[in-house]
């Protein structure tokens, strides 16, 4: 036997025994968040973490936003708005810290 088909088998070997990786068809989940707002208890804390438009673009992507009552009321956003905007406006915190996931400033 030559040198090069003695080497050709040899690297024959080598690619049969290298692993084969595919890629796999990767299926996209929809999952939506649950998301909290609760009232801002700090003194002097002005800010909310979301505005009525922001809520309705979370809303709009399929996630649900439920905020306590008078969250945004220190930024001057009334509940109206943010229920306008999809929100769900609830009067306990408790039902805010239900949330997967809690927005605070």
């Amino acid at each position: 036997m030559s040198p090069t088909s003695e080497l050709l088998k040899q690297l024959a070997r080598e690619v049969a025994m290298a692993p084969q990786e595919q890629l796999m068809e990767v299926g996209r989940r929809k999952k939506s968040l649950f998301i909290g707002i609760p009232k801002e208890i700090t003194f002097q804390e002005h800010r909310v973490p979301l505005t009525p438009s922001a809520v309705a673009v979370l809303v709009g992507r399929g996630h649900e936003v439920v905020i306590e009552r008078g969250a945004g009321t220190p930024a001057q956003f009334q509940d109206s708005d943010y229920s306008e905007a999809g929100a769900m406006v609830v009067d306990s915190p408790d039902q805010v810290f239900k949330a997967d996931l809690i927005l605070k400033v």
